[in-house]
């Protein structure tokens, strides 16, 4: 099979990333290209070759482009992206499930319209591979959850404009939490199902940016909820499947701008969960799996402000929460 790998694998410069207009490509390039299209792009799924179509004949309808899970290879990222490089039209690019590795990231890194990426379960992007990004400047969003991402790759996205960030189910510990708080750009930011404690979340004491935090599924306790309630903008939280009692829900309870808190999956109790009640900026509450029984229902059918609460699935007859709000799912990761 040819080899298009030998064609645009190269590694931007930083001063070629901060170009918004492409360059034209030479004659060996354009060759190689056409010969990609003719012996490769016919051989992958119907929907990857219609896409890829109206991507170079800049259909300015097509603003958005899902090939997850296609069993695309690098080969066809680098092809995808030399087309990608010349349309101005396509914003957000979901290349999630290919097993992509650092051969894709780097010219995925040199796209300059590309403000919003999804990469997310394609486990060979580690820290090499997130290197490309370290010089781009059109990113925003990024979903690289479910990869193999440590603190150095952690450090790398510090120094883009990024201001979403997914990196849920990676390998980010203390050390890389220390350099991702220190970013100012950043506003949301899901750290779920890492290998951090309560040392890493101490380096988000007084952060003055992050709107929105996920930490489920780490080994936190206690000893951060105090933590939180330094954070000047901080408006949604998660704290599912953690170590917290009805200490940490009390010292959550003071919280003065959170008003969505998630918290399923914890040990609070009765006592945690009629304090959390209390709380008047609270406006939804996810209370699972915490031990709560039928003595703190008042409390929560007493609280005006509260709009949803979920408390299924604790020491209470599901019949008694039909009245309350108990619709509400699990809280949807942040979007790439």
């Amino acid at each position: 099979m040819f080899d298009f790998l030998s064609f645009w694998s190269w590694k931007k410069s930083a001063q070629q990333l901060k170009q918004t207009k492409p360059r034209a490509p030479s004659k060996t390039e354009q060759d190689t290209f056409d010969l990609y299209v003719r012996e490769q792009l016919p051989n992958k799924p119907v929907k990857f070759q219609q896409l890829f179509a109206r991507i170079q004949a800049k259909d300015n309808s097509l603003t958005e482009v899902n090939l997850a899970n296609m069993g695309i290879e690098d080969s066809d990222v680098i092809a995808l992206c030399y087309v990608l490089n010349t349309n101005s039209y396509v914003t957000t690019l979901d290349l999630s499930a290919n097993g992509l590795g650092l051969k894709s990231t780097r010219v995925l890194a040199g796209l300059s319209h590309i403000t919003s990426l999804c990469i997310k379960t394609n486990p060979n992007i580690d820290d090499s591979a997130i290197e490309p990004f370290r010089h781009n400047q059109a990113l925003q969003h990024l979903n690289a959850s479910y990869c193999s991402i440590a603190d150095e790759g952690a450090k790398t996205l510090t120094e883009t404009h990024i201001s979403k960030l997914n990196l849920c189910a990676n390998n980010v510990g203390n050390l890389g939490v220390s350099y991702l708080a220190k970013d100012k750009r950043l506003l949301k930011l899901d750290l779920s199902a890492n290998d951090m404690d309560d040392n890493g979340i101490a380096h988000f004491e007084n952060n003055s940016n992050l709107e929105e935090l996920r930490l489920e599924r780490n080994r936190l306790s206690d000893n951060t909820a105090s933590i939180f309630n330094t954070m000047k903008k901080l408006k949604v939280l998660q704290l599912g499947a953690n170590l917290y009692t009805c200490q940490g829900a009390k010292t959550l309870a003071k919280t003065t701008t959170i008003e969505i808190c998630d918290l399923s999956s914890n040990r609070i109790g009765d006592q945690g969960a009629m304090m959390l009640a209390d709380n008047k900026v609270f406006s939804e509450l996810d209370l699972e799996l915490n031990n709560i029984t039928v003595e703190s229902l008042a409390a929560f059918q007493s609280n005006s402000t509260l709009k949803s609460v979920k408390l299924s699935r604790n020491l209470i007859d599901e019949s008694l929460l039909a009245p309350m709000d108990t619709a509400r799912t699990a809280f949807p990761p942040i979007p790439g």
